[in-house]
């Protein structure tokens, strides 16, 4: 599981905060719109292990490229 919070857009790029799994501390994403690629972020202590969680936010934020009024939370969960 991955929450994102705070969506927003500035400029070319979609952030948010994400949280993975049961952890209370986000570390932000940063989407850029014309690359589609995330910028660098770092997971928090000891959730190294979630980086694979990550390809289901990205592939949710450029679900809403184009889009005009953003969410501001989603989670995203998987089985």
């Amino acid at each position: 599981m991955i929450k994102l919070t705070n969506i927003r857009l500035s400029e070319n790029q979609i952030l948010c905060y994400a949280y993975v799994e049961d952890c209370n501390k986000p570390f932000e994403l940063a989407l850029n719109i014309s690359s589609k690629e995330l910028a660098e972020y770092t997971l928090p202590a000891g959730y190294e292990w979630c980086g694979n969680h990550i390809r289901y936010a990205r592939r949710y934020l450029i679900s809403l490229i184009g889009i005009t009024e953003l969410p501001t939370e989603k989670t995203i969960m998987w089985v």
